[in-house]
């Protein structure tokens, strides 16, 4: 930033507490970052920097291409993570937006010039921009380096938004199968996705819904079965470009365990849907969203997010009180009913990861 190369910069901010560097999500981008109340007046001077001085180095490009370079050739000998490059391929339909790997084509057409241009107007134009602070800080303290520093960026041109450029899904069941490897190991994924309304209510219903699919598949499939170390149940929900659900259930098994196990899980799920879920499931979910809610609100990063979420989906902030009294009022029928409607068996795609030998 500025007449700084990263190793001048690491030199002149030596010695003080200060992280702070852009990010770019699928709808927003931002800088994100942290620092102590002394290095306050600082931090704004460098976020002042980012914003109207970015620094264009030859070398640290050229570095950051070839170590790109390498990192790619060893995730694509990676046989987990190309499993996952072809499912999330196959999930959205060949969409040339998903990119797990990128190919050795696409790293070298990067150019620099192209990356300076799009930086200066995501980056560089502060129309548009939000800013939150959490944490240690004095209200009158901050007041001078915001009027100095952020005040001091002049807006430049249209605020910069998002448009909806959301991949699709296939229809029915999709299966594949990637050879791949030569361990003796399996992975194995589950991919359902649909329409969702987004809301307080449907939001803690579905997050209910994951608690409780992971607490019963552990049993059942690590305990029970004993057919894997880990399996996970992960969530997306969004309000934008489109109001949408996915759920992702993955592990990792011996290859020929691999059809029975995929047959259990797919037992338990329809379990879910007929009869919903015990009450020890749900007590036990119950729990962990008061607990996790009671250490959650003395961190800065809940908060910071938390801003940050309402700022972006137009919500509210909740007491604990009413949160707590949500999470208590959430019912086994509630989980039943969004088992129903989130957990499609005659529309997913299914991927499975076994060794070369096996082919």
């Amino acid at each position: 930033a500025g007449n700084f190369s990263g190793i001048e910069l690491e030199k002149k901010l030596a010695g003080k507490i200060i992280s702070l560097g852009p990010f770019l999500d699928d709808l927003k981008q931002g800088y994100r970052g942290s620092t102590s109340p002394k290095d306050l007046d600082t931090f704004f001077e460098l976020l002042y920097l980012y914003f109207t001085s970015p620094r264009m180095d030859t070398a640290v490009f050229e570095k950051s291409i070839d170590n790109l370079l390498n990192q790619v050739k060893f995730s694509r000998e990676n046989p987990r993570v190309a499993f996952y490059d072809t499912l999330y391929k196959v999930a959205t339909e060949n969409s040339p937006r998903t990119i797990v790997i990128p190919t050795e084509k696409q790293v070298k057409s990067i150019q620099q010039e192209d990356i300076y241009a799009f930086y200066n107007k995501a980056y560089g134009n502060i129309s548009g921009y939000k800013f939150f602070f959490v944490g240690n800080i004095d209200k009158d303290a901050i007041k001078l380096p915001v009027a100095k520093y952020i005040g001091g960026i002049q807006p430049a041109g249209e605020t910069v938004t998002w448009r909806n450029v959301n991949p699709g899904f296939p229809e029915g069941i999709t299966e594949f199968t990637l050879h791949k490897g030569k361990e003796p190991q399996s992975q194995v994924a589950l991919v359902m996705r649909g329409d969702y309304k987004y809301n307080f209510e449907q939001n803690l219903i579905s997050k209910y819904l994951v608690k409780v699919l992971n607490i019963k598949l552990r049993e059942k499939i690590r305990e029970d079965e004993s057919g894997t170390y880990g399996i996970r149940v992960m969530p997306q929900i969004s309000k934008y470009p489109e109001e949408q659900y996915q759920l992702v259930i993955s592990f990792g098994c011996a290859p020929d365990r691999v059809d029975e196990l995929v047959e259990v899980i797919l037992n338990e799920l329809k379990d879910l849907q007929e009869n919903g879920p015990a009450e020890k499931d749900m007590a036990k979910a119950r729990e962990t969203f008061l607990r996790e809610r009671e250490t959650d609100v003395k961190e800065n990063s809940y908060w910071i997010k938390k801003l940050e979420d309402i700022s972006f989906h137009d919500s509210e902030l909740m007491s604990d009180e009413d949160y707590n009294a949500a999470v208590k009022n959430v019912k086994a029928k509630d989980i039943q009913k969004a088992a129903g409607k989130y957990i499609t068996l005659d529309h997913y795609v299914y991927g499975v990861l076994k060794p070369e030998s096996a082919e």
